[in-house]
Parts: C-alpha cells; sequence; structure tokens
C-alpha cells in the first residue's frame, strides 16, 4: 500500500490528572517519516503556546519554529530504538514554569 492512500493519518491528545500537575500525551500516527520533524516542531510550538498563555505569557514568535527544527531533524536518526509511536521525552510543561497549576 502507498502511504498516504487508504491511511488516515491520527493526531490524538491526552490530558491525565499526576497530583497537581496534569500530562499532556500527544501522539500521531501514519505521519510520513519525511514529514515527523516538522510536525513535531509544530506540536511543541503548539504545546508552548498553550502553556504560555495559561501562564499570563506572550505567545512563540515565529523563529521558534526554525530554532527547533535542526533538533527535530537529528532526532529519529541518532536513535537506535527510534519507532514512530516512541513517546517524547524532551521538555515538559513543568519546565515552562507551570507546575502546581
Amino acid at each position: 500500500m502507498v502511504r498516504g492512500i487508504g491511511e488516515a493519518s491520527v493526531s490524538r491528545g491526552q490530558l491525565a490528572a499526576d497530583d497537581d500537575q496534569t500530562i499532556l500525551v500527544w501522539e500521531e500516527r501514519r505521519r510520513p517519516l519525511d514529514q515527523l520533524a516538522a510536525y513535531g516542531v509544530g506540536i511543541q510550538v503548539h504545546v508552548e503556546d498553550l502553556a504560555a498563555y495559561l501562564a499570563g505569557r506572550e505567545r512563540c514568535d515565529a523563529a521558534r519554529f526554525d530554532e527547533l527544527l535542526p533538533t527535530y531533524q537529528e532526532w529519529p536518526s541518532t536513535s537506535a530504538s527510534y519507532h514512530p509511536a516512541r513517546r517524547w521525552t524532551g521538555p515538559t510543561l513543568a519546565g515552562w514554569g507551570l507546575t502546581g497549576q
């Protein structure tokens, strides 16, 4: 089967309570590998914007996408155990000052 024909991509976000924090798990399925980095950066920028909004700060600027893209482009190729369903182990919302909100 040719990727994209007969296969729908899936985006899913799930919130879970964890003591006085909320954990957001974002899952992407059936994304073309050559577009995975851009999707990952886009999702991170949206989550950072949400965190900024909840903390009463300004949103990210457009340069944030360009800043993050090289890191995401390197990530799959540097991980011997890479799998499209692997969970992100990068920054958490706690790193954006939202612990306890």
